[in-house]
């Protein structure tokens, strides 16, 4: 399925330049495949990093954080501390929905002594093994 038609040009080494042609979406994958071709050549190769932009509103002093995040090297552009971000929360989110999940698991089925003393026991014995 042909989701778009571009041509653009890719550098190459050597300042040869080649003129790359159509663009297919492999669903599948849900990567990008471009079809190229220079000097009677073909090949086929798959971006895994196409992105999409995202209109978003940011007051002067939100654009100054982040301006001085650029600035201290966090990452190279705004763009790079905005996607950073957002990994970061949906890490935090991620890491808060499993430790929700742990602590229901425990809320639902609590230690009891004797699973106290054989995770003690365990401990001690692996403890004992190590060659210190």
């Amino acid at each position: 399925m042909v989701v778009a038609e571009a041509t653009f040009m890719i550098e190459r080494s050597g300042g040869v330049v080649a003129e790359a042609a159509i663009f297919r979406r492999l669903p599948t994958l849900r990567r990008f495949v471009v079809e190229s071709s220079h000097a009677g050549c073909s090949t086929l190769r798959i971006l895994t990093r196409m992105t999409t932009p995202v209109p978003t509103r940011f007051t002067d002093e939100e654009l100054a954080l982040i301006d001085q995040l650029v600035d201290h090297g966090v990452a190279d552009s705004r763009s790079a501390v905005i996607r950073r971000g957002v990994h970061q929360l949906a890490d935090s989110v991620h890491r808060a929905q499993v430790g929700e999940a742990i602590a229901t698991s425990y809320r639902a089925l609590p230690q009891t002594p004797e699973d106290n003393e054989l995770a003690m026991a365990n401990a001690i014995a692996m403890t004992e093994a190590e060659p210190w």
